[in-house]
């Protein structure tokens, strides 16, 4: 959005929520429908790359590592939006 000049930035957690969404559904999908190497393994690749750069989500998600890589992955605050621009997520 930022390269296409678009003039509104913030579009709030339910538009960045339904973009996860989908793209998380569109995993599902691609993972019913290629072999392993040939899958984009994008919800794993996210959480690596939060794993790896804590700083966007690690106040606001609390608990065990198991309560944490859940929420991570599907928590309402979606605190992923701040990884996409990240190369390997962007890959």
């Amino acid at each position: 959005m930022v390269r296409d000049h678009f003039a509104i930035l913030k579009v709030g957690p339910a538009a960045t929520f339904a973009l996860r969404e989908a793209l998380y559904a569109l995993c599902q999908i691609e993972e019913e429908l290629l072999p392993a190497h040939a899958t984009s393994q994008l919800m794993q690749v996210l959480d690596d790359v939060m794993l790896a750069k804590p700083k966007n989500w690690i106040k606001h998600y609390l608990g065990t590592p198991d309560e944490q890589r859940l929420m991570r992955r599907y928590g309402l605050s979606d605190r992923c939006r701040y990884y996409w621009g990240e190369p390997a997520v962007a890959a």
